[in-house]
């Protein structure tokens, strides 16, 4: 999740708990003073402050979500094409990228050298064992 949709959900929590807290002590205050009118009334409009900062909140936290999915579907991975991927082996001499391991006899992984999953491009494209790749994924 992104950061500042985090940093909007705790303040949008903040400010609903804050709405809570006051709307329970006018309760409270208003019914042990045995004053309905003045107390209650300035309880009453001091959280409302809270509560239309949580509305308010809780609508941009839907925008950044609605912007962040049309990222994310034009960031969706593709696979590397059949072409790309018998290039690649063969300009590797059916070899591992890192390790120079024979790959004729193992289950070939095909990875993003620059790590970002649109480049399909054959220069971003590197023929690992399955050891090598699981290695490549863990330092990133």
């Amino acid at each position: 999740m992104n950061s500042k949709i985090k940093a909007l959900y705790g303040l949008g929590i903040f400010s609903f708990a804050l709405f809570i807290i006051l709307m329970v002590s006018s309760v409270l205050i208003s019914g042990a003073v045995g004053n309905y009118q003045s107390e209650t009334n300035l309880y009453f409009f001091g959280s409302i402050i809270p509560l239309l900062t949580s509305f308010v909140i809780y609508a941009i936290i839907q925008i950044e979500k609605k912007q962040h999915k049309g990222r994310m579907v034009y960031l969706t991975r593709e696979p590397f094409s059949e072409l790309v991927k018998q290039t690649t082996l063969q300009n590797q001499d059916d070899k591992c990228n890192m390790c120079n391991m024979s790959l004729n006899k193992y289950v070939i992984e095909y990875d993003h050298i620059d790590n970002d999953k649109t480049n399909n491009q054959l220069s971003n494209c590197q023929a690992l064992c399955i050891n090598c790749h699981s290695k490549k994924i863990r330092t990133n």
